[in-house]
This record gives structure tokens, sequence and C-alpha cells, in this order.
């Protein structure tokens, strides 16, 4: 008797495309608040701890909001169709003492000069952990096409926004910064 050659099942997540965190390309007014080490981009600041009853001592200092937005372009690749998928975005990042925010972008290309462009923002990620995290990987729900490709690249452009914001005492530098290694976007299945 023969053995019968097993089903092979496609994992839930199939990534589609990916960028290195470093990759993308920054406002210019938000160079200065932006590092890069190898593959992760990260507001600047040191990786230290801050223990809470030092934090609780400078609660009466001023406060300085500080951001970067940095966007990555999504390529056209020929498994960028997903019909019947969703499309969610993985991040693999860590929170530290800021925030976290992707948007994935569609925008049309006009078929006649405009002076405007209306965007379409596809899908949104924020982090919404309270806890202050290691790296991790959470996704955004998924967005689903209306029946068509989510990508079409004749017709529209794509990109990724990601924001990285935190707020610090003026007079001293950010620890524990918010910064990002690698962003997906990844079809989900039903």
């Amino acid at each position: 008797m023969s053995a019968q050659p097993q089903p092979q099942f496609a994992s839930a997540l199939q990534p589609l495309w990916n960028s290195v965190g470093s990759a993308g390309i920054v406002n210019l007014d938000d160079v200065p608040n932006v590092e890069f080490q190898n593959s992760i981009v990260k507001l600047k600041g040191f990786d230290v701890i801050v223990n809470s009853k030092a934090a609780r001592v400078s609660a009466n200092f001023p406060i300085e909001k500080v951001q970067a937005v940095v966007r990555y372009e999504v390529t056209p690749d020929p498994g960028l169709i997903a019909d019947e998928a969703g499309i969610a975005l993985r991040i693999y990042c860590r929170r530290g003492h800021g925030d976290i925010q992707a948007k994935l972008i569609r925008v049309p290309i006009p078929s006649s000069p405009t002076s405007s462009v209306e965007e379409h923002m596809l899908i949104t990620y924020n982090n919404s952990h309270t806890d202050r995290l290691p790296f991790y990987v959470d996704l955004s729900d998924p967005f689903q096409g209306s029946g068509g490709p989510v990508f079409d690249f004749v017709n529209n452009s794509y990109y990724i926004e990601l924001t990285l914001s935190a707020q610090h005492l003026a007079a001293m530098p950010l620890t524990e910064p918010p910064e990002v290694a690698l962003l997906h976007l990844v079809t989900q299945f039903e």
C-alpha cells in the first residue's frame, strides 16, 4: 500500500512586500529627529530605562513633543494581486516611550493634468499596547478589496507612511525612543 500525498496548506499570512525600517525617505524637517542603526529607524534618544521614581521627580519640567515621518514606496511585485485575500500590515517595532503609526496609502495616477490628487488610506496601524514591550509584531485590521485586486499599479501608486512620535522633558534627551526594524504587507486569508 503506497502512502497518500499529504495536502499542502498555505500559511494564513503570506508576505507580499517588505522593507527594513531604515530604507524609507525621511521628511526634510524631521531629519534631525531620527537616527539609523543598521535596519532600524528610530527617534533620537538613549536606550536607557528610567525608573518610575526619577520620572515622578521630573514630572514638573516642561514637555517637548518630537516626531518624524518616514515614507516607504510599495513597489510592484507579481505577488501583489491578492484578489480574494485581505491585506494587513505587520510591523516589527518597539514602542518604547513613544508611539508608532503606519498607513498604507493609495495615490491615483491622474489621467490628465491636475493641481491636486486625492489620496486614499487603505490601512491604518496604531500601536494600542499600553505596556512598553521590546520588539513585537502586530497586525492591522485587514483591508478587503472590493472584488478586484487590492493593488493596481497601472492606475495607482502606493506608499506606507510611518510616524514615530514621543514626548519628553525639554531639558533631557528622549529615553527608550520608538523604533521600527521591518514592515511587511501580508495577505490574510479568511
